[in-house]
């Protein structure tokens, strides 16, 4: 990361190997440290801090975090998106995924131009993958989400859920399958309101509730589920 943006092929081919990014070195700098004071480009910059999310909130043995490190030399772009990558925000990758199957263009826009949004949480701690599992977006762009950022299978809102615990609640039985083979979990039948009422009313006359239940931003979309695995 030293080397700057000359050496960015370099970077991203040793970033195949994850475990590198989650290594310090005697000063307490993680490889995420080195890239925001060397001015790696963006692309290596998320790459890095994807491999080792926790880096974002790493502070060195002179209490610094990479944010602080890429504003103190001037890498103002950098700085913004590690900020942008810290903060807890409904972002634009949780809107579009909002819209289900309907927004996938948008969806896999994002994903490939913006890529650091699938490792942000909202303020439940859902990841974009939760809000993609609970509007039942299309199996392509919940792999596309997953190979961008492999860990959202596996991640626990703050409510305790997976997405795809998520995804059988609101029915979509072939991505809960998806994600939860991506977690390594055995997919479960969920025992709620919203389940029961799916077996037990036609889905036209439940399907209100389920546009009501995809709004993350107020933690509806786990309402009812009971957090297991």
């Amino acid at each position: 990361m030293v080397e700057g943006p000359q050496a960015e092929q370099r970077q991203l081919r040793l970033l195949l190997n994850p475990e590198l990014a989650a290594q310090p070195d005697q000063g307490g700098n993680l490889p995420l440290h080195y890239a925001a004071s060397s001015g790696v480009t963006t692309a290596a910059l998320v790459a890095c801090a994807l491999a080792f999310m926790a880096g974002l909130d790493w502070a060195n043995k002179t209490g610094r975090t990479p944010l602080d490190i890429a504003q103190l030399e001037g890498h103002l772009g950098l700085a913004a998106v590690l900020s942008g990558m810290q903060n807890r925000h409904r972002n634009d990758l949780h809107v579009a995924f909002g819209s289900g199957v309907a927004g996938e263009a948008e969806q896999l826009r994002l994903l490939s131009c913006r890529p650091e949004l699938a490792g942000q949480k909202d303020p439940e701690c859902n990841m974009p993958l939760h809000t993609a599992a609970a509007a039942g977006a299309s199996p392509r762009v919940i792999q596309e989400c997953m190979r961008v950022f492999p860990d959202a299978s596996s991640r626990r809102n703050s409510e305790g859920f997976f997405p795809h615990q998520l995804a059988i609640e609101h029915g979509h039985r072939a991505i809960a399958e998806l994600l939860a083979n991506h977690a390594g979990k055995q997919l479960k039948e969920v025992n709620s309101v919203l389940a029961t009422a799916r077996k037990n009313v036609p889905i036209a006359a439940v399907q209100p509730d389920l546009g009501n239940s995809q709004d993350t931003e107020h933690g509806g979309v786990t309402a009812g589920l009971s957090a297991t695995d």
